[in-house]
């Protein structure tokens, strides 16, 4: 088991009753590794605490639908702050302090979209864990117990970006020739993900309890 993992897992719930769940936040740029680091630290988790109930949701599952945002003129600025649904937020808030069960919509990369018609159950967790870009906005941030920032070098983050759109099969999704959607991810990155990062998560970064680096290999390298 990584340590670093490990010592992540104990610190966060140590002073925890239980009473409500304890509730872990998981922050950085797109493609960082933030719902891979959700899944490793649920594992710990689990594997440390058996008995315990850990479920981990994204934020992507509080966006807009495409269409609405579309609507609204704010596509271009999909991730930012003002394409989430905030009446969905204040739902799920509520739920968290009330200790009731909610649904939630479910985010799909592969379409890039809210999944019609499916949603994700939220019981109660022992843990839960929330991934996203989100996550130290003034919305969640109050809930958290703990919280991390997934920091790395910005060459590594924009190939994790090219890796995963290549892995997504976003370029035949789109019918697009190599030009043009190599041209589409230079300009998602630049204008959109990378203003987004520096405007309203990087400023964020020193109210994350702790803050890990990752190297090339998505494995991390240290701890602060």
């Amino acid at each position: 088991m990584d340590t670093i993992l490990k010592k992540m897992a104990v610190e966060s719930i140590i002073n925890n009753p239980f009473e409500t769940s304890a509730i872990i936040g998981i922050t950085g740029n797109i493609a960082s590794g933030k719902s891979t680091m959700a899944i490793k630290l649920m594992q710990t988790y689990k594997t440390l605490f058996p008995d315990l109930h850990v479920q981990t949701i994204s934020t992507d599952n509080f966006l807009k639908k495409n269409s609405i945002l579309k609507k609204e003129n704010i596509f271009n600025k999909k991730g930012f702050p003002e394409s989430y649904d905030q009446t969905l937020i204040d739902k799920f808030i509520d739920a968290i302090h009330t200790n009731s069960q909610i649904f939630l919509p479910v985010y799909d990369h592969q379409i890039n979209d809210i999944v019609p018609d499916k949603k994700i159950f939220i019981n109660q967790p022992d843990i839960l864990i929330i991934e996203g870009l989100i996550v130290l906005q003034p919305d969640f941030y109050p809930l958290l117990n703990y919280s991390i920032f997934i920091d790395s070098s910005p060459s590594d983050n924009y190939e994790w970006f090219k890796q995963r759109c290549s892995k997504l099969k976003l370029q035949e999704a789109y019918h697009m020739n190599d030009k043009e959607f190599y041209s589409l991810m230079d300009y998602n990155w630049t204008s959109i993900n990378l203003v987004n990062f520096n405007n309203h998560i990087l400023p964020l970064k020193n109210l994350a309890t702790r803050c890990i680096r990752l190297n090339v290999q998505h494995q991390i390298e240290s701890l602060v």
